[in-house]
C-alpha cells in the first residue's frame, strides 16, 4: 500500500536520525529532497529512487512526491533539521490540501527530527536550557523588514538566541545589519556560538562574543547562538563547554 511521509533527518549524519525516522526510509520506495540533504544519506539508503532538486524548488519537490504517491509508490519526503521548523512539512500539508489528497487514506505522517538549535547545544554543552528562541536571517519567503524586527525584539530578551541561515553570497548585508541589532542590545561580552557542518564533515566551533564577532568565520553552513548574560564556559583537558544552568539561586 502506498504512502507518503515527511521525514526530518536531523544534523546529517545517519546516527542522528530517530528511529521512526531510520525505518519509514528503510521502508519506502522512493526518497524526495533537497540534493545536499540526499547526499547525507545516500549511502545509507542507495538502494532507493533518490530524487533531488535544487533549493528554492520545495513546491516542486512536494508535488513530485505526490506524484510518486498517487502512482502507489511509498514515499518520504526529507529535510535537514526537524521537517517542521524552517523545513518542507507545511508546504507538504498545503500542497495535499489543493491537491484535495485524503490525508488518512495517505498514512501522512511528520517524523521529527533534530533540530540544529538544540544539536548544537549538546555539541558544545548545553545552551538550549531554558526559553529560547529562534530566527531565520533568510528573506527567501519573509521580507526583511519582518526579519529585522523580530530580531529587535528577540534580541531585547535575555534569553538563547539561535540563528539560522545567517548568511549567503546574495544576504552579506543582512547579516551585517543583523549583527548591528545585536550589539545594539547585548553586552560586547556576550558569549556567542558559530557552528559550521554541526555532526557532519567540517564541522568547526568557534565560542567568542559579540565584541569580538568576526563575519569572515560565518557562512550558510553555520548556526549561531547567542548565549544569555548567566552564560558560563566550563574549562576541562579536552573541551571548553558553553553552559546556561539550569536552576537559579532563588532570592529569599
Amino acid at each position: 500500500m502506498s504512502w507518503l511521509k515527511v521525514v526530518g533527518i536531523g544534523p546529517g549524519k545517519v546516527d542522528y536520525l530517530t528511529i521512526r525516522a531510520y525505518r519509514v526510509l528503510t521502508d519506502s520506495e522512493i526518497i524526495v529532497g533537497y540534493k545536499r540533504y540526499l547526499d547525507l544519506i545516500k549511502d545509507e539508503f542507495s538502494s532507493k529512487e533518490l530524487v533531488g532538486s535544487d533549493m528554492g524548488d520545495e513546491k516542486e519537490r512536494v508535488k513530485k512526491a505526490i506524484k510518486f504517491y498517487l502512482s502507489g509508490k511509498k514515499v518520504a519526503i526529507v529535510s535537514g533539521g526537524d521537517a517542521g521548523l524552517y523545513g518542507i512539512a507545511s508546504v507538504a500539508i498545503e500542497e495535499m490540501q489543493n491537491t484535495a489528497i485524503d490525508f488518512e487514506k495517505a498514512q501522512f505522517e511528520i517524523v521529527p527530527g533534530v533540530t540544529s538549535a538544540t544539536a548544537v547545544s549538546n555539541l558544545v554543552g548545553c545552551v538550549v536550557t531554558q526559553d529560547f528562541a529562534t530566527i531565520s536571517l533568510s528573506d527567501y519567503l519573509v521580507p526583511w523588514k519582518e526579519i529585522e524586527k523580530r530580531l529587535e525584539n528577540f534580541s531585547k530578551l535575555d534569553i538563547t538566541l539561535a540563528i539560522y541561515n545567517p548568511i549567503s553570497s546574495k544576504r552579506i548585508n543582512n547579516f551585517e545589519k543583523a549583527i548591528e541589532v545585536l550589539k545594539k542590545h547585548k553586552t560586547p561580552e556576550t558569549l556567542v556560538v558559530i557552528c559550521e557542518n554541526a555532526y557532519r564533515e567540517g564541522e568547526k566551533i568557534i565560542i567568542t562574543n559579540i565584541g569580538d564577532f568576526d563575519k569572515e568565520t560565518v557562512n550558510m553552513n553555520c548556526i549561531i547562538i547567542v548565549c544569555p548574560s548567566n552564560t558560563k564556559l566550563v574549562y576541562t583537558n579536552n573541551k571548553t563547554y558553553v553552559l546556561v544552568p539550569r536552576y537559579y539561586n532563588k532570592v529569599l
